[in-house]
């Protein structure tokens, strides 16, 4: 193709290392997209049409293939080798304010998750728990022919268990506990009412035998409720009962769900919120996070072109179209100015 001489020698000036003209057009043009109304370039239909195109089932596989499974890898390396605690991203200062929102924090009901559970499968998962447990104690009590006596009855503790459970299973523990207490206070009494009036000997190895249960308790229940989450029938009944509350979570409204939600103190966690952010962003520690992070993002990605890109993707269509007409759009307004007159009038200056 044949050009003039006044188009070759502007094409030269813009192709030098150093032109100035080359310069003041970017900058020309970096002005005219940041004095640009946001409502200008984003246009709703085709925005959505790009994001329903992008979304689908192969790119979101992709992505998390080559990026989100990875990054998380990388993120609990980096946490196991940096040893960083929460209160390492959050300033000294802003500790006490931050104490003040959680004491005064309306903790989540869960309401949505009463009856979750069925008892039964509760009762049958830590009957052998209170049971053993209770004929333990049972059998240290200094007379015999009480073994028996509120051993059993594992529907009632099953179905206090079930309404304490509903929010997960973080206390099993503390409620398995209180409820063999609560029934080994039961054995005592029942056993008092069989010998009638004690004498002091008696009374003391009563008084002994409580006092040893309730500082061994502890242990002897977590071992039982360990092991007994550890057998075969154990993880089978918490697989049932974990399904039961997903099933009732996945029915409830999402507005139930929301609730649980908005008894934060969100106006309170909000306004410390960017003194978090700045704060955080400052620690060495994330910032060799994020480094790494786009590092190895860009060894993934960084030698494809943005084109080869949205082909994978399947939406090059949509945002070519889409820069084509925010360029058109960008173009006419910049040539519609007087200092882009001036700028080409000094161009093409022979």
């Amino acid at each position: 193709m044949s050009l003039s001489a006044a188009t070759r020698r502007s094409l030269e000036r813009l192709s030098v290392a150093d032109s100035t003209h080359r310069r003041q057009l970017a900058t020309l043009i970096a002005a005219q997209l940041l004095d640009t109304r946001i409502d200008a370039m984003v246009q709703l239909d085709p925005l959505l049409d790009m994001v329903m195109a992008a979304v689908t089932a192969p790119n979101a596989a992709r992505l998390i293939e080559r990026h989100v499974g990875p990054g998380r890898q990388r993120f609990t390396s980096h946490v196991i080798r940096t040893g960083d605690r929460p209160s390492d991203l959050v300033s000294p200062a802003l500790m006490p304010r931050i104490e003040e929102i959680v004491k005064k924090a309306r903790l989540p009901k869960g309401k949505w998750a009463q009856d979750a559970v069925d008892t039964a499968a509760l009762r049958q998962l830590f009957a052998p728990v209170i049971q053993d447990t209770l004929l333990n104690f049972a059998k240290r009590l200094p007379i015999p022919g009480v073994t028996s006596s509120g051993a059993g009855g594992g529907h009632s503790s099953a179905s206090q268990l079930g309404s304490s459970v509903a929010g997960g299973f973080g206390f099993l523990r503390d409620k398995v506990k209180a409820e063999v207490e609560k029934r080994a206070g039961g054995l005592v009494d029942a056993a008092r009412e069989k010998l009638g009036e004690l004498n002091a000997e008696v009374e003391r190895k009563f008084q002994m035998v409580a006092r040893e249960f309730s500082t061994t308790a502890q242990a002897d229940i977590e071992a039982a409720v360990a092991s007994r989450l550890k057998s075969d029938e154990g993880k089978a009944l918490l697989g049932r009962i974990r399904l039961q509350v997903f099933k009732k979570f996945m029915a409830t409204a999402i507005h139930e769900l929301d609730a649980d939600t908005n008894r934060l103190p969100w106006d309170d966690i909000l306004a410390i919120a960017p003194e978090v952010a700045a704060w955080a962003i400052q620690r060495p520690n994330v910032k060799t996070l994020l480094r790494t992070e786009i590092t190895a993002i860009l060894a993934v990605e960084g030698a494809r072109t943005l084109r080869e890109l949205l082909d994978e993707a399947g939406i090059t269509e949509h945002v070519e179209r889409w820069l084509t007409e925010q360029t058109d759009g960008q173009i006419q307004r910049l040539a519609a100015t007087d200092a882009f007159g001036v700028w080409l009038n000094e161009l093409l200056k022979a």
